[in-house]
């Protein structure tokens, strides 16, 4: 069989990659940033964050009121959550005041105490006991699942990474999506980052920061070549200058080879702007492919985005914050297809 770059060329793999560029570089369908990197939907993650945190002071408060001999175990679960949680609630409210200013945030909390005010009043000592147990499981983050999407992304707001590190991830794993083109694999994903289907021809999933509302996403796109590749097709295939497939139109970065599951990639990292109907969008995108012998090609990308226009230190920040936990979720990858 002739090598891969004589059978298809430098300018075909380019063209597949142009093509792929549009998918991976589509930003997440989300609102303007109020300040910094808050957006407008990030703040309600935020508030429903702090209103989970607040009904469950008031809760703390109701007990202690209403039943002191109780008052020394609710301390004792206290610090438990906090330690547990590295003080979370107290995140949640600095997080909130930078987004919204010191007044919204307490006119916020004052509207959540007066909603609340019921349920925290009607505890009753069976009720008070239970919430103690509670207080001290969800101090190792037993905490609902409705709630704990937005708990952890102010947590590891700022340290993006450490939620993988600390373990709150899920797990996906595909088999018999047909975008995946009969390639078995699964990966592993911060809980607190919304999966959302692809919503381009090859993009198999999609991971978006902030539960949905953030400017960062990682993504899983499969790819077929259209025959099988033998070792020398895969050789030169890993073996082409990373800059000779950047995206037409892109700012090349950096790029290199990488080896995962036993089988040899190419990553690159590009600078690219997305035109839009209403705005244009700076990106940072590093991406990792990586042939198999079928003739599949898997790609793992991680993008930041900001407004062109925005200081170039800002998302060069974004990109920084996210990059050491774009690398956790490649290194996640078992190609159980492979097996």
């Amino acid at each position: 069989m002739p090598s891969f770059n004589h059978q298809f060329g430098h300018s075909t793999l380019r063209k597949i990659v142009a093509i792929l560029a549009i998918g991976f570089c589509a930003p997440p369908a989300v609102a303007e940033p109020l300040a910094g990197p808050f957006t407008q939907g990030f703040v309600k993650v935020i508030a429903r964050a702090h209103g989970y945190c607040i009904g469950q002071a008031m809760s703390v408060e109701a007990i202690n009121r209403n039943f002191p001999d109780l008052s020394l175990a609710m301390q004792r679960a206290e610090m438990l959550f906090d330690a547990g949680t590295s003080n979370v609630c107290q995140t949640a409210m600095e997080t909130l005041i930078a987004a919204v200013g010191a007044g919204n945030a307490q006119r916020l909390t004052e509207q959540l105490r007066v909603e609340l005010a019921g349920p925290a009043r009607a505890l009753d000592r069976s009720a008070a006991i239970g919430f103690i147990h509670e207080l001290e499981a969800r101090a190792g983050w037993v905490i609902d699942a409705d709630n704990l999407p937005a708990i952890l992304a102010v947590r590891y707001g700022a340290s993006p990474a450490s939620e993988f590190t600390d373990g709150h991830v899920g797990k996906y794993v595909g088999i018999r999506d047909s975008k995946l083109l009969g390639v078995e694999l699964s990966l592993k994903v911060p809980l607190s980052w919304k999966e959302m289907p692809g919503d381009r021809p090859h993009v198999v999933r999609k991971w978006v920061d902030q539960v949905g509302t953030g400017l960062n996403s990682i993504m899983l796109m499969v790819k077929d070549i259209g025959q099988p590749l033998g070792p020398q097709d895969l050789a030169d295939f890993v073996a082409t200058n990373p800059i000779e497939i950047a995206p037409d139109g892109s700012t090349f970065l950096d790029g290199g080879g990488f080896v995962l599951e036993g089988l040899s990639g190419i990553r690159t990292r590009v600078r690219v702007t997305m035109q839009r109907v209403d705005g244009s969008i700076d990106q940072i995108v590093e991406q990792f492919m990586l042939p198999l012998p079928t003739g599949r090609i898997v790609f793992l990308s991680c993008y930041s985005g900001a407004e062109v226009g925005a200081a170039n230190t800002l998302l060069q920040r974004r990109f920084e914050l996210i990059e050491p936990l774009c690398r956790q979720f490649v290194n996640s990858l078992v190609l159980t297809s492979i097996y």
